[in-house]
């Protein structure tokens, strides 16, 4: 039964970590990545543990250097996920320390290091982190109701907490019920399960393909969507390269995930799709303004807010099906016959 749910979670979190993996590489956010990686780390733990089961209990001594790198991994990428996600803030380098430390001291120790270092010795870093991730979310989710996704990773990992506690009391005789011990795990595979459903339902490709899953959008979707068009056409954010869904949802008082669902479900579009319409439209009109002839199509690029020189050539074409050179030199040909003065 152990095994079966071992490998549950670890198949659950495979197919979550590819998921969102893929939502955070077109979204470029911050948090959606860290909870991609978090979900990789926690379904690799898995796959390594259930392998531990299958061969007599005992991690080789790479897996174990393997699973505690993990660990001390996956703490900190938890908190960036809560941080990004109810403040729009990226989480300070600090906070990752740990992971570069045992990082630092495995390359130099090698396997050595599992002499020094206990699994369980991580487990209080695991329990602060996630203690800590508590904490920002109690003082700046407001309204607290509007973030479930962030409640149920929480949920969830507190209940590998207990599992971890239970386990440790387990094995020095005070817990000695199965069931107790276990239930942690049932509760983690649960939560997987409902957040594969819940992934599934919101996937734009999976709607198409199963309309009647389609959940209803809301007012408040709508809402937001028609203040977020207001934004963009009138503050202009789109012009800074820098600019992403944590500072939308910033200068909207609101949070990144209600901004991306507004984005997804009213708009049906992903947040830099739609940033990049923009700086596309505003790459046109300044390319074919004749007061900007002077300056490089780079330059103008800059200008509309893309920061690579191959980004901007990338999405151009795909949006208007010619280079921004050809764009411009073709406007050029046409205002010069425009211009040009009638044959005798």
């Amino acid at each position: 039964m152990v095994l079966m749910l071992r490998l549950t979670v670890a198949l659950l979190a495979t197919l979550l970590a590819c998921g969102i993996g893929a939502h955070a590489w077109r979204q470029r956010s911050f948090g959606v990545a860290c909870l991609a990686l978090w979900m990789a780390a926690l379904a690799l733990s898995g796959w390594q543990l259930a392998l531990v089961i299958m061969h007599g209990g005992d991690f080789t001594p790479g897996g174990f250097l393997l699973f505690t790198l993990l660990v001390t991994l996956a703490a900190p990428l938890l908190l960036g996920y809560v941080t990004y996600a109810v403040r729009g803030v990226r989480l300070h380098w600090a906070w990752f320390l740990p992971f570069a430390v045992h990082l630092a001291a495995s390359i130099v120790l090698g396997t050595r290091l599992n002499a020094r270092l206990n699994a369980v010795e991580l487990i209080p870093l695991e329990i602060f982190y996630t203690a800590v991730a508590w904490v920002v979310w109690f003082r700046h989710a407001r309204p607290r109701a509007s973030q479930p996704a962030v409640v149920g990773v929480l949920t969830a990992v507190t209940a590998v907490h207990v599992a971890q506690v239970l386990s440790i009391l387990g094995l020095l005789g005070y817990i000695g019920y199965w069931p107790v011990r276990q239930a942690p795990l049932f509760v983690l595979s649960a939560w997987l399960a409902v957040a594969l459903v819940m992934a599934l339902t919101e996937s734009t490709r999976f709607r198409r393909l199963v309309p009647t899953l389609t959940p209803p959008v809301h007012d408040g979707e709508r809402v937001l969507f028609d203040r977020i068009e207001r934004l963009m056409q009138d503050a202009q954010p789109w012009s800074d390269p820098d600019f992403d869904v944590g500072a939308m949802a910033r200068l909207l008082g609101t949070y990144p995930s209600a901004v991306s669902r507004a984005l997804g479900r009213a708009g049906n579009t992903a947040f830099y799709d739609y940033v990049n319409e923009y700086r596309v439209r505003e790459a046109q009109r300044l390319l074919t303004d004749p007061r900007e002839s002077r300056l490089k199509v780079e330059a103008l690029g800059r200008q509309a807010g893309f920061r690579a020189r191959s980004t901007f050539f990338k999405l151009f074409r795909q949006h208007t099906g010619v280079t921004p050179a050809e764009y411009r030199a073709t406007h050029a040909a046409g205002r010069n016959v425009l211009s040009s003065p009638p044959a005798c």
